[in-house]
C-alpha cells in the first residue's frame, strides 16, 4: 500500500513537472537578419514634350434683361436658339454643344426719394445662358465666335485649346521615358565623380505631374459683331513628366 501510493506520488510529480517544464519553456524570439545599410544616390529627372492643340472649348454666352422674369427669359432662349442654328450650320454637332450654365438672377438698383434716404428697389432680372462649343477644326474657332456675336452673343469666359485624352496619355509616356532616362544619367554621372559602381535602381517614384492647357490671350469684343474674322492664336501645348529615383552602391 505504501509503495502504491509512493508510485502514484512520483507520478504526479513527473507529471507536474512536464506540464511546469512547458509552462516556462519559452521560445527564443528569432530575428530576421538586419540588411545591411545600403549607400545610395538620389536623382530627378525631368522632360517635357510640346505639341500642338488639336481641339478647342470655346465658351460663350448671352445674357438677357427685363423687368419680367419670363419675358428676360424667352429673349434669352430665342437669342441662344439662333446662336446654335447658326454654329450647326459651320457642321458643329450637337453633341459638341453643351450648357455650362444657366442662372435668373434679380437686379436691385439705389433710389433716392424725396427726402434723401436711399433704398434698394428691384428694377428687374437678369438671364445669363452659358455653353461651351468644342470643336477638333481649330479654323473654326473664329467663326464660331464671328456667327455667335452676329446671333447674339455678349459674353465669353474663355477659348481653351486642347488634346485628346488618348493624345495626351501617349504623350505623357513619352514624357515619362526620357524623365526616367535623365535620371539613369544623373545617376551614372554621379557615380563616375566618386569613383562607384551603381546597379539597377532599387525605388524609382513618379512624382506629380500637371497637365497645362493653354488658353488664347487675344481679347475679344461682343459690342459689334466684327467683318473681318476675328484672330485666334492657339499656342502650345506642353507635357511634363518627373521621376525620382534611388540607385544603391
Amino acid at each position: 500500500m505504501k509503495k502504491k501510493a509512493i508510485s502514484i506520488v512520483f507520478v504526479l510529480m513527473l507529471v507536474s513537472g512536464i506540464f511546469i517544464g512547458s509552462a516556462f519553456d519559452i521560445p527564443k524570439t528569432v530575428y530576421a537578419e538586419e540588411k545591411p545599410y545600403i549607400n545610395s544616390i538620389n536623382v530627378k529627372g525631368t522632360a517635357t514634350v510640346k505639341t500642338s492643340p488639336s481641339l478647342a472649348h470655346v465658351h460663350i454666352g448671352v445674357i438677357t434683361f427685363n423687368k419680367d422674369a419670363s419675358k428676360a427669359q424667352q429673349d434669352n432662349a430665342a437669342k441662344m436658339n439662333n446662336v446654335i442654328s447658326a454654329l450647326k450650320k459651320l457642321n458643329i454637332d450637337g453633341d459638341d454643344i453643351k450648357t455650362t450654365s444657366y442662372t435668373i438672377s434679380p437686379r436691385y438698383e439705389w433710389e433716392q426719394d424725396s427726402k434723401g434716404n436711399r433704398k434698394s428697389v428691384l428694377t428687374g432680372y437678369n438671364v445669363n445662358n452659358s455653353i461651351e462649343v468644342t470643336t477638333k477644326d481649330l479654323t473654326k474657332v473664329s467663326k464660331i465666335l464671328d456667327v455667335s456675336v452676329e446671333q447674339g452673343v455678349n459674353q465669353a469666359s474663355s477659348i481653351r485649346y486642347g488634346i485628346s485624352d488618348a493624345e495626351r496619355d501617349a504623350l505623357y509616356i513619352q514624357a515619362l521615358k526620357a524623365a526616367a532616362e535623365q535620371a539613369k544619367e544623373k545617376a551614372a554621372a554621379l557615380a563616375s565623380v566618386y569613383n562607384v559602381t551603381i546597379g539597377k535602381p532599387h525605388q524609382v517614384t513618379e512624382d506629380y505631374n500637371y497637365y497645362p492647357v493653354t488658353y488664347s490671350k487675344e481679347r475679344i469684343s461682343f459690342d459689334t459683331a466684327s467683318e473681318v474674322s476675328t484672330p485666334i492664336s492657339a499656342g502650345e501645348i506642353v507635357i511634363e513628366a518627373s521621376v525620382t529615383a534611388s540607385y544603391g552602391y
